[in-house]
């Protein structure tokens, strides 16, 4: 069984994400390992059509965050309507109201996968590359709140 992380420190990260990357929309997932999913506990912006839609997401579902957790890479779509492989993905996109998404795998410090932080753009568009680095910071601390949480839950 897996425990949450104390998501009042990751509502400060999602918030600092969204300032900085002028998104409307933010998510911390948890990566499961039992399970092999990622899950939400932390978001900002979204109802429950997308959380419900987003509630357990698998490596090949086909979304950004998905791609993240698959490839431990930043995964970038510059724009839900263009993206093929994001079609099963936006009716809900649509009605939450992006077009664009950047994941970032939050990386625990033995190199092993801890969740995926995701940022949300109401229009498409393609992040500059010093705008990517602040997120992958960002993405950084939120790894190392969830690692400090699981180890803290161990006590």
């Amino acid at each position: 069984m897996y425990r949450l992380p104390d998501v009042s420190l990751l509502n400060p990260v999602i918030d600092l994400a969204l300032e900085v990357g002028g998104g409307t929309g933010g998510t911390v997932q948890i990566y499961v390992a039992e399970r092999q999913e990622l899950h939400i506990v932390a978001h900002r912006g979204f109802r429950a059509p997308f959380l419900q839609h987003f509630r357990a997401v698998t490596a090949n579902d086909g979304s950004a965050c998905g791609h993240a957790l698959l490839d431990r890479r930043r995964i970038l779509v510059p724009d839900t309507h263009e993206d093929p492989g994001y079609a099963p993905h936006r009716a809900v996109s649509d009605e939450a109201g992006y077009r664009a998404v950047v994941s970032m795998p939050l990386m625990g410090n033995e190199g092993v996968i801890v969740g995926v932080l995701s940022v949300h753009f109401a229009k498409p568009c393609q992040p500059p590359p010093d705008l990517l680095t602040k997120l992958d910071l960002l993405a950084a601390m939120a790894a190392r709140i969830i690692e400090t949480s699981r180890l803290r839950s161990k006590i």
